[in-house]
């Protein structure tokens, strides 16, 4: 059986851990990508009973995923912020010498922060949040008050974050052999 323990155990919030570290534009923005996508994968994976897998798998595409995940039950705001996460990540993939922008930043706040809203109205907005990685000596960092990485780290992990307790509330990180 996996439990959210064996899910969020040592190993994952270390990678976790390390893709906020990242210094590397690129490479935070995929890595932290890379972990939304794999809550999309549980997810799916706890949707799609042994029967409806004889129609459907899970897609490779990260947009077709969040459109079944979607599909399956996730709010759709959820949906809309992870596909905002997508489009910046292509933007850095895709587009040589392409900067993570305020303003791209600050739109997919938005939709992080229109999750929070729907799900989990009594905690502070995306906008007033803020993170510190003592192993990199940052101190804390403020949104809106920095370079936008910073911005972007906080508001991946609070999406990541909102995820994982959507999924373990729904019991989608417990599933048996």
């Amino acid at each position: 059986m996996i439990t959210t323990a064996d899910f969020i155990g040592p190993s994952s919030q270390d990678e976790f851990v390390r893709a906020l570290e990242t210094e590397d534009i690129i490479g935070c923005v995929l890595r932290l990508h890379l972990h939304v996508e794999e809550l999309l994968a549980v997810l799916l994976n706890s949707s799609i009973t042994t029967e409806i897998a004889k129609i459907i798998t899970v897609p490779q595409n990260f947009s077709h995923k969040v459109q079944l995940a979607t599909a399956f039950g996730m709010p759709v705001e959820m949906g809309l912020a992870a596909l905002e996460l997508n489009g910046l990540r292509n933007k850095l993939g895709h587009r040589l010498g392409h900067q993570l922008k305020r303003e791209d930043v600050s739109r997919f706040a938005e939709k992080v922060d229109a999750v929070r809203e729907v799900l989990f109205a009594s905690v502070p907005s995306v906008m007033v949040s803020a993170i510190e990685l003592y192993s990199t000596g940052s101190g804390k960092r403020q949104f809106g008050e920095g370079d936008p990485i910073w911005d972007f780290k906080i508001t991946a992990g609070l999406l990541y974050g909102w995820m994982l307790r959507y999924l373990a509330e729904r019991g989608c990180l417990i599933q048996t052999a």
